[in-house]
């Protein structure tokens, strides 16, 4: 195992796999967890849509992205950046070239859309992608149609994507697909409710700590 590996899987437990939960645990803990935490998360989206909207531009936009056995599925997401994003982008990058695509997609963002990275809250609606099934709460890090012929590993297909897990709560900032695949067949392998929890509290701390 390399360094640039270990943090995702530092991050779970030692419980075992448990294929009960896999089955019909999982699914039910998602939708009983999502119910409970939904008269918090509708106003919490509804104002921030609204001071979004007021600041100009759709509240919201939508994306396309793989789910379990390469269904695709329309995550909504509040916006984070500015007006014609993809034009500003192509715009600068023939004039940014020497800052790369991190910078560039940092500089697209809004004031506010910092903030909403920063918290996560820009991903609260996908609490609905959980209630309709597209997605778990724990899972691999959801995947756009683009990228998927470059992934290395069949983990990722087994699995329903997640608003967090072993990816999102990795030490590093970004991953590349083949890193992300080793998190993902950890994960897969080593599914359980006691896991599953140990990730959400991870989550947790690092939405609490803004990173």
């Amino acid at each position: 195992m390399n360094n640039e590996n270990s943090n995702c899987f530092e991050r779970v437990g030692s419980a075992p796999q448990s294929e009960l939960y896999r089955v019909l645990g999982k699914r039910v803990f998602d939708v009983v967890l999502t119910l409970l935490v939904l008269p918090l998360v509708i106003p919490i989206t509804g104002i921030l849509a609204l001071l979004i909207a007021l600041d100009g531009g759709k509240p919201f936009y939508r994306q396309d992205q793989i789910g379990k056995n390469g269904h695709i599925y329309r995550v909504w997401k509040l916006r984070l950046m500015v007006k014609d994003a993809d034009v500003w982008l192509e715009h600068h990058r023939h004039h940014e070239c020497g800052n790369g695509p991190d910078s560039l997609d940092a500089s697209r963002l809004t004031g506010f859309g910092q903030f909403l990275r920063k918290s996560s809250f820009d991903e609260l609606p996908q609490f609905f992608n959980v209630l309709a099934g597209d997605m778990s709460l724990v899972g691999p890090r959801p995947m756009v149609t683009s990228p998927t012929a470059l992934y290395p590993g069949g983990d990722y297909y087994d699995l329903q994507p997640g608003i967090t897990g072993l990816c999102q709560i990795s030490d590093q900032p970004y991953l590349t697909l083949s890193q992300r695949a080793v998190c993902d067949a950890r994960y897969n392998r080593t599914l359980s409710f006691a896991n599953d929890l140990a990730i959400l509290a991870g989550a947790f701390k690092a939405v609490l700590r803004r990173t």
